[in-house]
């Protein structure tokens, strides 16, 4: 079963693997400046030697992250990334043309995956969590109705100037 997701502003995934000798804090704060959740995942490496890669039965690495997807009893899933949980909601797809496809660098030929048949949507699991105070903040702020009216500061009095423009006009 193929699915795709629509994060909300609160959850983003990092899609480069962790790399000590690479990472820049500065860079990832500026990519995911709004988000409080962020998947992260790196290659697992050895116990004994750190920078040895450890690979499965079929010879590619093995994937490690700070998040998990946990399946319920009663069908329900939740994700949980660091110490925020969200639930997983699942909607039939509302397309029926969109398709996963594999390009082939070495040929000018797309080969069909399969159709996508879910969409997934996490959302905070509870109103106390700080995902959901993020975001409630967030909505709020961008729904406040800017003033309409234009402050200014001036440094003469305008009564003044008014009467001292009249009085110039009359003698005029």
């Amino acid at each position: 079963m193929l699915v795709y997701t629509k994060l909300p502003n609160v959850v983003g995934i990092q899609p480069e693997p962790f790399d000590p000798s690479t990472f820049v804090h500065s860079d990832e704060q500026e990519l995911f400046a709004y988000t409080n959740s962020l998947v992260r995942w790196r290659y697992k490496r050895s116990p004994t030697n750190p920078d040895v890669l450890l690979k499965d039965s079929s010879g590619s690495y093995i994937p490690e992250s700070n998040s998990h997807i946990t399946t319920w009893s009663d069908g329900s899933r939740t994700l949980s990334v660091g110490g925020e949980m969200f639930d997983l909601v699942s909607s039939s797809a509302s397309t029926n043309y969109l398709m996963v496809s594999k390009a082939d660098t070495s040929q000018t030929v797309l080969q069909g995956v399969g159709q996508v048949s879910t969409k997934v949507v996490p959302r905070p699991i509870s109103l106390d969590s700080e995902a959901h105070r993020s975001l409630a903040t967030r909505v709020l702020a961008s729904n406040i109705k800017r003033s309409r009216i234009i402050e200014t500061v001036t440094q003469k009095n305008p009564e003044l100037e008014k009467e001292g423009r009249a009085r110039a006009k009359e003698d005029a």
